[in-house]
């Protein structure tokens, strides 16, 4: 994932990322025909700057099926480098060099991997059981992490999280069946 953030500035398009980007958080207005004539975004505290791939994977690994993926990912992602370089173009900024069509999929697949790894953040959060079981006491982030002291270390944090989202995962099938689903899709394309 690192290596991924790393080539915002050297390779990639930089810009500022919704980071949360998933069908909760988008809000869809309707006519009273049933048609969509209005859309907005909320729930961005988890914006930073990142890469046009991260909220894209962000929003096909957690919006979308593993079959309509199949089906229609080829489709998705050739509507969404022409919107992009449409709106680019709208706003007179230049493309990023080489981003053509080719590099923009190509980049999109080597960059999947890295977006199935934070499924494994993103899919506890959004469906795991967040509270205790009738008798379990919720356990804390250890005290290095939380204490005054120097900061921990990222693999110190990211150790302490990753205690937490298991405990989520365990409480929730729907989170396990979606993870395991995930997963056999990855096998599958050969990224796993």
């Amino acid at each position: 994932m690192k290596s991924i953030a790393m080539k915002t500035d050297s390779v990639y398009f930089p810009c500022i990322i919704h980071g949360d980007l998933w069908t909760n958080n988008i809000l869809i207005k309707h006519d009273l025909n049933g048609t969509p004539v209005d859309l907005k975004f909320i729930d961005f505290q988890q914006s930073r700057r990142g890469n046009i791939f991260e909220d894209l994977q962000y929003f096909l690994l957690t919006s979308t099926t593993t079959a309509d993926r199949r089906q229609f990912l080829g489709q998705w992602l050739e509507t969404y480098y022409l919107s992009f370089t449409k709106t680019l173009a709208r706003i007179q900024c230049p493309n990023p060099p080489n981003f053509t069509r080719g590099f923009f999929v190509g980049e999109m697949w080597n960059c999947f991997l890295s977006g199935y790894a934070y499924m494994h953040f993103a899919i506890p959060f959004q469906l795991g059981t967040f509270t205790p079981i009738e008798g379990e006491i919720e356990e804390q982030l250890p005290e290095s992490i939380t204490s005054s002291g120097p900061p921990p270390t990222i693999d110190e944090y990211s150790a302490a999280l990753h205690a937490k989202f298991r405990k989520w995962m365990a409480r929730s099938p729907a989170a396990r069946n979606r993870l395991l689903e995930l997963t056999r899709e990855f096998v599958d394309y050969g990224l796993l």
